[in-house]
């Protein structure tokens, strides 16, 4: 879903747990015609890409924050931080630009999202049980 609010452009999706996500995204009138036309033809659509798969959503406690895992259709993995804020009508926004960094599983896509978000690793083993 793409809806336009005075040049702003909101792309909604939602990941396998079914939350919604949004990626703002300032378009010139010249780039409209590429949303939406050719993949990748935008350049924030590298950011976020309707063909990956989220596999793993973690959220600390309260969930204000998130990390998705996913995997890519060649078989690479990555992931992304998002935020939900009242301002944002609580959708899910990107916060980071760790989603361009490309790894060969999943496990190690979420090693790097340990090492790079502060709270991950709490989160990770509250969701175990852990804390």
């Amino acid at each position: 879903m793409i809806t336009a609010l005075a040049g702003i452009f909101i792309v909604a999706f939602s990941t396998a747990c079914g939350r919604q996500h949004a990626a703002y995204m300032h378009i010139y009138a010249a780039d409209l015609r590429a949303v939406g036309s050719t993949p990748g033809a935008h350049p924030v659509s590298q950011r976020i890409d309707k063909s990956w798969v989220v596999i793993d959503s973690i959220e600390p406690f309260p969930p204000d924050r998130c990390v998705d895992v996913f995997m890519r259709p060649n078989g690479s993995y990555g992931f992304e931080e998002f935020r939900r804020d009242p301002e944002d009508a609580g959708l899910w926004t990107p916060v980071q630009y760790f989603s361009s960094a490309t790894y060969s599983s999943k496990e190690a896509a979420l090693s790097a999202a340990t090492a790079a978000v502060p709270w991950l690793k709490d989160a990770l083993a509250r969701r175990s049980g852990g804390a």
